[in-house]
C-alpha cells in the first residue's frame, strides 16, 4: 500500500510539473535571441518553464539542468531505468535538492556524456560553462576525448564549428557560463545529431573527474597575441599613457605659476620704483602736479621688505622645483610600469605552479582510487587524497581568476582592448645588490628628495610670516 501511495504521489508530481513546464506559453522569450530554438524545444518537452511560466533565458544553466536538457533531446528509451531507485541508490552523494535530475545525471555519466567533479560528487547546482556545455552536447552526439588531438576545450569547440553547432562569431564572443537561452540554441542546432542516438555505456565512469574549465583565460582573451617587452611597455606609458599626460599638464601648470610669480615680483619692483620716483619728484613739484603726486603716494600700498622677500622666495622655489616635480612624476611612472609588468609575470608564473600542483594532486587522487579498488588502500586514504586534490584545484582556480583580472586591469591601464591577449616577453631576474651604503643613500635623499625642498621652503615662509607679525 505504501509503495502504491508513493507511486501515485510521484505520478502526481510529474503531472503537476508538466502542467507548469511543458507546453506552457513562455512569456519572456518573444524577440529574444534563440526564440525559435526555445519554442521548438519547449514543444518537445526538452526545455521547460519555471513555476512563473517564464523561461528566464538570461539565467545561467546548472550542471543538473544541462544534463536534463541534453538527455531529453537524446530521448533514450530506457531512461526510467536510470532513476535513483534502480541505479544502485545514487551515483553521487551531493544530489540533495536535485533528485528530480538523478535519472538524467546517471544516464549522462554512465554513457560518457559528463563526469563527476570529485569522489561521489557531481556539483549539480554549479553553473555550467559554455565549454562544458559544448563538450556534453558533442559527447551526446557520439564523440569522445580520443577523437581529438587538440587540448580541451579547443578540440570540442572547433568540432562544434565544423558541425555548424557554433560559428566563428560564437567562438569569439563565447560567454564563460552558458545561459539557458544559449543552451537552447546549442541543443537546437545539434538536435539532428543527438536525437534518439544509441550510446554505449562506459566501463568505468569514475576513472576521471570532469575538468572544471581550466582554460577560462583562453576563452576570454581574443585577438592576435601581442608580444610586449618591458621596453615596449615603457614607451607606451611615456608617449600615450594617461599618467604621462597628467605629468605634462602639471609641468605646464607649474611653469605658468612660475611665470605668475615672476610677474608679481616685477609688478612689485615697478611699484617700488614708481613710489621712489614720486617721492623724488614731490620735492620740486608745485600746483596740480604736487597734488597728484601726494594723492598717489597716499593711495599706494607700499609692500614691506618681508613681502618682497616672500615673493622672491616663492619665485625661486617654483623655478627650481618645476622640472624636479616633473622628473619625480616620470620616475613614479617608470616604477609603476616595472611593477605592473613583473607583477603580471609573477601572477602568470603562480598560475603555472598552481596548475602543476593540481595535476600532481590529481595523480595522487587517481592512484588512491585505484588502490582502493584493489583493496590495498582505505576509503580514508581516498578521502585524504580527494581533499588534497580539491584544495589544489581551488588554489589553481583562485590563481587563474586573479591572473585574469590582472590581465584585464593591465589592458585597461595601457590602452589595449579589455580582452586583448598580451604575452610578456621579459623574464623576472634577481636584481644586483647596490654598492651604495645606507648612510650614503640617506645623504642623497636629504640632498635630492622633493619633500626636503618643500620642508625648507615652508620653513622659510613661516619664518618670514612670523617676522612680519
Amino acid at each position: 500500500m505504501k509503495k502504491l501511495v508513493s507511486v501515485l504521489a510521484a505520478v502526481s508530481l510529474i503531472v503537476s510539473q508538466s502542467i507548469v513546464s511543458f507546453g506552457a506559453d513562455l512569456g519572456d522569450i518573444k524577440g529574444v535571441e534563440g526564440e525559435k530554438a526555445i519554442i521548438f524545444l519547449s514543444e518537445k518537452g526538452i526545455v521547460t518553464g519555471s513555476e512563473d511560466e517564464l523561461y528566464h533565458p538570461e539565467k545561467n544553466l546548472t550542471r543538473a539542468e544541462a544534463c536534463a536538457i541534453i538527455i531529453r533531446a537524446v530521448n533514450p528509451k530506457d531512461l526510467n531505468f536510470y532513476g535513483s531507485e534502480t541505479v544502485t541508490e545514487s551515483l553521487f552523494d551531493d544530489l540533495s535538492g536535485y533528485t528530480w535530475s538523478s535519472s538524467y545525471i546517471n544516464y549522462a555519466v554512465l554513457h560518457g556524456i559528463t563526469k563527476g567533479t570529485g569522489w561521489k560528487s557531481f556539483s549539480p547546482g554549479r553553473n555550467v560553462t559554455s565549454a562544458e556545455l559544448i563538450t556534453f552536447v558533442l559527447r551526446a552526439a557520439g564523440h569522445t576525448d580520443d577523437d581529438f588531438q587538440e587540448p580541451w576545450p579547443e578540440n570540442y569547440l572547433q568540432q562544434a564549428v565544423k558541425l555548424g553547432i557554433l560559428t566563428g562569431e560564437d567562438i569569439s564572443d563565447l560567454p564563460v557560463y552558458a545561459s539557458k537561452g544559449f543552451a537552447a540554441e546549442v541543443v537546437y542546432r545539434a538536435f539532428s545529431f543527438i536525437e534518439n542516438i544509441e550510446l554505449a555505456r562506459v566501463e568505468n565512469p569514475f576513472n576521471t573527474v570532469e575538468a572544471e574549465d581550466p582554460g577560462v583565460s583562453s576563452l576570454i582573451f581574443t585577438g592576435n597575441e601581442i608580444e610586449i617587452s618591458l621596453s615596449n611597455l615603457m614607451d607606451i606609458a611615456m608617449t600615450s599613457g594617461t599618467a604621462i599626460k597628467k605629468a605634462e599638464n602639471n609641468l605646464r601648470a607649474n611653469k605658468g605659476k612660475t611665470k605668475g610669480y615672476y610677474e608679481s615680483q616685477g609688478n612689485l619692483d615697478n611699484l617700488m620704483n614708481q613710489i621712489k620716483d614720486a617721492k623724488t619728484a614731490l620735492s620740486t613739484a608745485v600746483g596740480a602736479e604736487k597734488i597728484a603726486l601726494e594723492a598717489f603716494l597716499w593711495s599706494a600700498d607700499s609692500p614691506s621688505k618681508t613681502q618682497m622677500k616672500m615673493v622672491e622666495e616663492a619665485t625661486n622655489f617654483a623655478e627650481s622645483q618645476t622640472d624636479k616635480n616633473y622628473e619625480a612624476e616620470v620616475n613614479l611612472i617608470r616604477r609603476a610600469v616595472i611593477q605592473d609588468y613583473f607583477q603580471l609575470a609573477g601572477q602568470k608564473e603562480g598560475v603555472r605552479i598552481s596548475k602543476d600542483n593540481m595535476e600532481i594532486q590529481k595523480q595522487l587522487y587517481d592512484v588512491a582510487k585505484k588502490k582502493y579498488a584493489l583493496g590495498v588502500a582505505s576509503k580514508l586514504d581516498v578521502l585524504k587524497a580527494e581533499t588534497g586534490f580539491a584544495q589544489a584545484k581551488s588554489d589553481y582556480e583562485k590563481a587563474e581568476t586573479g591572473y585574469i583580472v590582472a590581465c584585464m586591469n593591465f589592458n585597461i591601464s595601457y590602452g589595449f582592448p579589455l580582452m586583448q591577449s598580451v604575452i610578456l616577453t621579459d623574464s623576472l631576474e634577481e636584481a644586483k645588490k647596490s654598492d651604495v651604503t645606507l648612510s650614503e643613500a640617506i645623504k642623497r635623499a636629504l640632498e635630492n628628495r622633493n619633500e626636503i625642498a618643500f620642508a625648507e621652503f615652508y620653513k622659510t615662509s613661516a619664518t618670514l610670516n612670523f617676522t612680519q607679525v
